[in-house]
């Protein structure tokens, strides 16, 4: 029960969050779709600047082997598994005083609303905290000059 609760608490208070922030930072429109899936989420932030979207999560105790990362139909895809110390069933607890690490496999979709150069994304993962960084594609987003050819008839 105290699982569900905590879950609760943690969405509204990132539903909460994430609209004030979008809400100051993008004139009330939203410029990024941000779905998740499985276990838990891991705390995300979504920025960009004029040349890049970048995303930072928190995800400390995962191995890079537990963690995956694509793009894929204009979403960037990460998933992983935060395994649970082995400590923790050795000893057979008995009873939690608190908890609020969240273990298991998890799975971020993230639109994204322009155009990003896939050749060019890049991830670094360091002290628990994944930053990947999806550059946008500039040349394409540039609309060139159409000349409309006008037949006579």
């Amino acid at each position: 029960m105290e699982n569900i609760k905590r879950k609760i608490y943690r969405e509204f208070k990132v539903i909460d969050s994430t609209e004030r922030t979008e809400m100051e930072t993008s004139g009330g429109k939203r410029p990024i779709l941000y779905v998740s899936d499985f276990s838990f989420s891991p705390p995300t932030d979504v920025y960009e600047s004029q040349h890049a979207v970048f995303v930072v999560m928190e995800i400390a105790g995962l191995s890079q082997q537990n963690l995956g990362i694509s793009y894929r139909e204009g979403y960037l895809v990460i998933e992983g598994e935060r395994k649970e110390p082995k400590t923790a069933k050795e000893i057979k607890v008995t009873k939690y005083h608190k908890k609020e690490i969240d273990y298991g496999p998890f799975l971020v979709k993230i639109k994204m609303n322009t155009r990003i150069d896939k050749e060019k994304i890049a991830a670094d993962y360091k002290d628990g905290m994944l930053l990947v960084t999806l550059p946008k594609n500039v040349s394409r987003m540039v609309q060139k000059d159409l000349e409309i050819p006008i037949t006579i008839k």
